[in-house]
């Protein structure tokens, strides 16, 4: 999916500006190389237009997402008009199971609606301790 969907439109001039002074490797190159003799499908372009829709919708995010950063849900939400997007402080990927956000999400499921769902909860989420060693985080 990624070298059919994504390598396509790296530009390894791009990523090598966008990655300069990190303490790691170029990754795009990495995907690139990978990618070269992968077998790759034809996508259609209307895959990269944004999806539109009129039903109530629930977009999470993590603040310190880097896979899908808060932003990307932002411009989702913009051609969602009956959408509320939702950012956990702290958190990175995957933040479905944090915190109160089950409940907010049973809320909305429950609701079908993203009108009145209270979310007052989610300023109570605290991330995770740094971990300093293999034995976890400091107490």
């Amino acid at each position: 999916v990624v070298c059919s969907e994504d390598a396509p439109l790296i530009d390894p001039a791009q990523a090598e500006a966008l990655q300069a002074g990190a303490l790691f490797g170029l990754v795009a190159d990495d995907l690139l190389t990978a990618c070269a003799d992968w077998p790759r499908a034809d996508v259609p372009e209307a895959l990269r237009q944004p999806v539109t829709a009129v039903i109530p919708t629930l977009l999470l995010s993590g603040e310190a997402d880097p896979i899908t950063p808060p932003q990307y849900a932002d411009s989702v939400a913009a051609a969602l008009p009956q959408s509320l997007h939702l950012v956990i402080p702290g958190y990175g990927h995957d933040v479905l199971t944090m915190g109160c956000v089950p409940s907010v999400v049973a809320a909305f499921i429950s609701s079908g609606s993203v009108t009145g769902l209270d979310t007052t909860c989610l300023t109570e989420i605290q991330p995770p301790p740094f971990f300093v060693s293999p034995a976890g985080p400091r107490p």
